[in-house]
């Protein structure tokens, strides 16, 4: 089996080749593309948690802002 993720600027969707052909499979419920996005209460979170799970430091202010 052959699967395709596209993470795209807006959208992403996954796909499936089954004999030759490529199906679209719903990821959200019914849906076949889910919106791209991050979310989070205040914008520090999202440079805390590339911090602690991931290593990306940040060396000034600017950055922890994204």
């Amino acid at each position: 089996m052959v699967i395709g993720f596209d993470y795209g600027t807006a959208n992403c969707s996954v796909a499936v080749e089954r004999e030759g052909q490529f199906q679209q499979l719903p990821i959200a419920g019914s849906e076949k593309l889910l919106p791209s996005m991050m979310s989070a209460p205040i914008r520090s979170v999202v440079s805390e948690w590339l911090f602690r799970h991931h290593g990306v430091s940040y060396h000034s202010a600017e950055e922890t802002a994204l």
